[in-house]
């Protein structure tokens, strides 16, 4: 059984959001955005994400549990419903929220790799939790899923629900054969590597002063395919060390990391 796949839980509900008839997606092309100043790192469920599973089981909790929460993959239909509140939830700590375009980069193009968290407690479903990824060949030869953003509310932290997203998205690759699945996240952010690396991603690159705030981050790699790794050419993944977001430079992926994880 697959790393990621170990002590999947089965109480979770899933979803897929019906497609309104008749509804359109018009998309502008995708638009630069200025950097934030706020040197942000990858998650920001993931920084209260790894205190011990076990024993925050064993406390009292009034709030509602990860299981009772909606988890449904996005529909380019339902633009006009959730994307305001995604845009909310990830753009809560950065000083210059991104432009609109580089959400519906992503969700246009890959919403199927894209799964929300949702809170049935109120009278209509909030949002709560949201992933956002993409899936392309890249230059190394390999077919790459790659995470570009991850959020869960303050307030809804510490219950699973940043893995049990990431859980969703990367069986989601998987099943559109996926030869492995990236990210970059900070050296120093020993909660996020916990997470991931738990998750079964390994550490294949430290890619030097990567952030606006002069920090290294650690490229981690899921292998979901045996041999992937022989697949890459000499010298190295061929990316240049800039990261694999390809919509995002390398200074709003920092920009956009730093407010996660910082």
């Amino acid at each position: 059984m697959p790393t990621w796949q170990a002590g999947r839980s089965s109480a979770a509900t899933s979803a897929t959001l019906p497609r309104s008839e008749g509804a359109r997606n018009r998309l502008g092309p995708l638009h630069s955005t200025s950097p934030s100043t706020s040197q942000p790192s990858h998650s920001l469920a993931i920084m209260e994400e790894e205190k011990d599973e076990d024993a925050f089981q064993k406390k009292e909790d009034t709030r509602s549990s990860p299981k009772e929460l909606i988890y449904v993959q996005y529909s380019p239909a339902e633009e006009e419903r959730y994307l305001p509140a995604i845009r909310q939830l990830i753009s809560k700590d950065l000083s210059e929220p991104y432009s609109i375009y580089v959400y519906r980069y992503f969700l246009y193009q890959w919403g199927d790799l894209c799964y929300m968290a949702l809170d049935p407690s109120f009278p209509s479903p909030s949002l709560i939790g949201i992933i956002i990824c993409k899936l392309e060949p890249h230059r190394s030869g390999t077919f790459r899923g790659y995470i570009a953003m991850l959020a869960v509310a303050s307030a809804h932290r510490n219950r699973g629900i940043a893995t049990s997203l990431v859980r969703r998205a990367i069986d989601a690759m998987a099943a559109r054969d996926a030869d492995e699945i990236v990210l970059e996240t900070e050296v120093s952010n020993t909660a996020s590597l916990k997470l991931y690396e738990r998750l079964g991603f390994l550490r294949s690159k430290r890619l030097h002063r990567y952030y606006l705030n002069g920090n290294a981050a650690f490229r981690l790699i899921l292998y979901l395919k045996e041999g992937t790794a022989l697949k890459r050419p000499l010298g190295g993944e061929g990316d240049g060390g800039q990261g694999v977001g390809g919509v995002m430079g390398q200074d709003i992926r920092g920009a956009y990391d730093e407010a996660l994880y910082g």
